[in-house]
């Protein structure tokens, strides 16, 4: 019997979540996977049954997490007792305080949520996307005191959820991907500053 090696394991998923983050699931094949981790198709196989099983490890239990995260968040609400005006003073201590219980940033910019949200047509994943943007959208509702099915929640979640994608697939490590996501929040809470006038 062949003994597994975890390093071997941990190439091949490295490899197949750069090819998901590449080509999606569905246009990523085993045999490229194989060859970028630098070991045979047949001893894949004796790591992973399929490729299935390697979504299921790169995806693991973010799906459950991100969701839960926002649900904690909603019942957050109602003991933030920061005002406006304080926020505006002190925002980046605030974020860094609460925004690891609020919304963990590492979770929100990882590979697997991006593999989720853009690169899992044609598997059991496909329909996270939209269970994300409906439960976000209620939720936006809850900030906006707007009905939760409002157009305005609906654009806001969409907006969000893009710049998400936008800033994890475009950082260059984790530390810049956090100092630019919570740049994009300050904005979205605070809202957009007056441009300061040409003397």
């Amino acid at each position: 019997m062949q003994i597994k090696k975890e390093s071997v394991r941990e190439d091949i998923l490295s490899a197949a979540e750069k090819e998901f983050l590449k080509r999606g699931f569905k246009n990523s094949s085993m045999r490229t996977i194989a060859k970028k981790s630098h070991t045979t198709l047949g001893n894949l196989y004796t790591y992973f049954d399929d490729k299935e099983a390697i979504l299921d490890t790169i995806i693991g239990n973010t799906p459950t997490k991100i969701l839960n995260v926002i649900k904690e968040h909603e019942s957050a609400i109602s003991t933030f007792d920061i005002t406006k005006e304080e926020m505006e003073l002190n925002f980046q201590d605030i974020i860094m305080t609460y925004m690891p219980n609020f919304f963990p940033l590492d979770l929100l910019l990882s590979n697997s949520l991006l593999i989720l949200m853009e690169g899992c047509e044609g598997t059991k994943y496909e329909s996270y996307r939209e269970t994300f943007l409906d439960l976000f959208q209620e939720h936006i509702a809850i900030h906006l005191n707007v009905e939760g099915k409002s157009f305005l929640a609906r654009s806001v979640a969409h907006g969000f959820l893009s710049s998400l994608l936008f800033i994890g697939k475009n950082k260059k490590n984790m530390e810049e991907g956090k100092n630019e996501l919570i740049t994009y929040i300050k904005v979205m809470v605070l809202g957009m500053p007056m441009p300061i006038p040409k003397k």
